[in-house]
């Protein structure tokens, strides 16, 4: 199986995926890992093995729409079976619809912000208006 794990930024959360990447690796040997991240976040993974880091510069390239687009038309060269949205963001939810439409299956993280959302209109002691 072959997946693709996405993850641009917030550099405490990227970190915390090496870990897991590391451990899912370890478990799984017929498996094969791609992540794509920022450029000045390739470095925390390069000693995990067997992991693919994107060199794709994704900050300047392919920020907009189009360039999203172009990206994708490049990651789907790989013939990823899976694609796993770590971030939640504007632009790796584009991704992964994309990918949907393509007839890729994919996993997101909940961040648990309706959770968050309710808990603090629930218990806020001064009434929203």
């Amino acid at each position: 199986m072959k997946i693709l794990a996405i993850r641009f930024s917030a550099m405490g959360d990227v970190v915390l995926t090496m870990p897991v990447s590391k451990s899912v690796l370890q478990s799984n040997p017929e498996l094969q890992l791609d992540i794509l991240t920022r450029k000045s976040f390739q470095v925390f993974f390069k000693h995990i093995e067997r992991l693919n880091i994107r060199e794709e510069n994704i900050d300047l390239e392919f920020k907009s729409l189009t360039g999203l687009v172009h990206l994708f038309n490049q990651l789907r060269k790989e013939k990823y079976d899976l694609v796993i949205d770590l971030h939640g963001s504007l632009r790796s939810k584009i991704l992964c619809y994309l990918f949907y439409l393509s007839g890729v299956a994919f996993a997101t993280i909940d961040k648990g912000r309706a959770d968050k959302k309710n808990y603090w209109e629930i218990y806020d002691p001064i009434p929203n208006p």
